[in-house]
Parts: C-alpha cells; sequence; structure tokens
C-alpha cells in the first residue's frame, strides 16, 4: 500500500473494523503519516468553504487564475464560539488526538505525526515535515540533505488559496483571544 487517507472520526475509532486495520498496518508493517491541523484553522476553514456564509471553493488547481480571484474576492468574516464551548471543543480535540496516538502506539503501529502547518505554513522555508514523509518512504538522508521547500511545492497541483490572519478571519478575534489567554489553547491563536 503506498497510501489513502483515513479519517479517524471518535464514532467509528474504536470499531470492530477500525481494530482490525490497526492490527493489519501492524502485523504488514504499513507505515502511517498522522496528519493534524491546527483545530482553530481547520474550523476557520471549514466555516469558509460551507454552511456559515462561506461559498468559496476549498481548492483552486495551480494556474485557475478564475478560482484564485474568488478566493482573494472572499472577505468574510466569521463569529467563532467563545468561552466554555470554545474551551470545551479544544480539550475534546485534544482528546481524540491522544486517543489516536495511543491507538497507534498500543497497537505498535509505525507512524509519524506532522502538521498541516508545518507542511503547508511554515514561514521559515522549513522541510522537516516533509523530509520525515520522505524518510518514511524510504529516501536517505543524503537525498534530503539539499532538499528545499520550493522543490517540493514544484509539485503541489494546487495552489494556496489562504494566508489570512485569525484577526482577519474571526469577526470577534479580541473575544476569542480573552478566552484562550492563560490555557493551554493560547498557542493555537495566530
Amino acid at each position: 500500500i503506498v497510501g489513502f487517507q483515513w479519517k479517524p472520526y471518535i464514532k467509528t475509532f474504536h470499531t470492530e473494523n477500525a481494530s482490525s486495520g490497526f492490527k493489519d498496518m501492524a502485523n504488514h508493517r504499513i507505515p502511517v503519516i498522522y496528519q493534524t491541523r491546527n483545530p482553530i484553522n481547520r474550523r476557520l476553514s471549514n466555516m469558509r468553504h460551507s454552511g456559515h456564509g462561506g461559498d468559496v471553493p476549498a481548492h483552486c488547481d495551480k494556474g485557475d487564475d478564475e478560482c484564485m480571484q474568488e478566493q482573494f474576492k472572499f472577505s468574510q468574516q466569521f463569529e467563532f464560539f467563545v468561552g466554555k464551548e470554545l474551551k470545551q471543543w479544544l480539550a475534546q480535540d485534544e482528546k481524540h488526538h491522544k486517543m489516536i496516538l495511543d491507538g497507534l502506539v498500543n497497537m505498535n503501529v509505525e507512524y509519524i505525526h506532522v502538521t498541516y502547518e508545518e507542511l503547508y505554513e511554515n514561514e521559515n522555508n522549513c522541510v522537516d515535515g516533509w523530509s520525515k514523509i520522505f524518510r518514511l518512504l524510504g529516501l536517505d538522508d543524503k537525498t534530503l540533505d539539499n532538499l528545499t521547500l520550493e522543490e517540493v511545492q514544484s509539485h503541489f497541483g494546487m495552489a494556496k488559496t489562504s494566508s489570512k490572519t485569525h484577526k482577519d478571519l474571526m469577526s470577534n478575534y479580541d473575544e476569542v483571544k480573552k478566552t484562550l489567554v492563560g490555557t493551554e489553547f493560547y498557542d493555537l491563536l495566530n
């Protein structure tokens, strides 16, 4: 198996099929690339693309100027949830993440963890996340020594469609910030 995408939802994670899948991955030494995303970024992206007044395509192919124009015309801000509801949602997201990691470890599945942000939104032109993936796929360090983010991105089929900050995307950013100050989740804000 070269790859497939699986979204481990809480409802299906502890089913017989999921357990069987973990066992097969461990027994056949099928490595897993477990990618997560900052939950605030994920929620804002979902809000932008569906159901909350957002009508912007989720992705644009490189060179699709019409699609990209739609992306950059979109300037709506969203009211993000705050207070106890936000803290509980983030705590639940963290619990889900830990449950997945524990499942991978307990079933002896070989895996690496990378974040969407380290792959697609890093500002330091760092390729560490991509290097972890390529090592898992068998590339050696000598091959990866000269790898650049520009080289990796040249193989992307889709264009980057948003570079806005949370402050640009949230109509109630100050309230969200006030909710998260002093919590373990504060660093999720950008």
